[in-house]
């Protein structure tokens, strides 16, 4: 089944506490990277766990969340 990116983008936003919990929303080619104003909002088990997410991390204070390859750009969160 093909991976709707609107529809991932949104869990993940969610899943990250809501658009309210966001500090600061960067990427490159394969990974949303997030400053959450709240770590204790992330559903980071959630996260690993949802489909279209192909891995879950947090690190040097960001939380990593990679789509893949040209995902990124097509979830609209970036």
């Amino acid at each position: 089944m093909a991976r709707n990116a609107k529809v991932v983008a949104s869990q993940v936003m969610d899943l990250l506490g809501g658009e309210g919990n966001i500090e600061q929303l960067t990427h490159c080619a394969t990974r949303l990277r997030v400053v959450t104003k709240d770590d204790s909002k992330v559903n980071a088990e959630q996260l690993g766990e949802t489909e279209g997410v192909h891995g879950y991390f947090f690190k040097n204070g960001q939380h990593q969340v990679i789509l893949g390859t040209g995902f990124v750009a097509k979830s609209s969160l970036s």
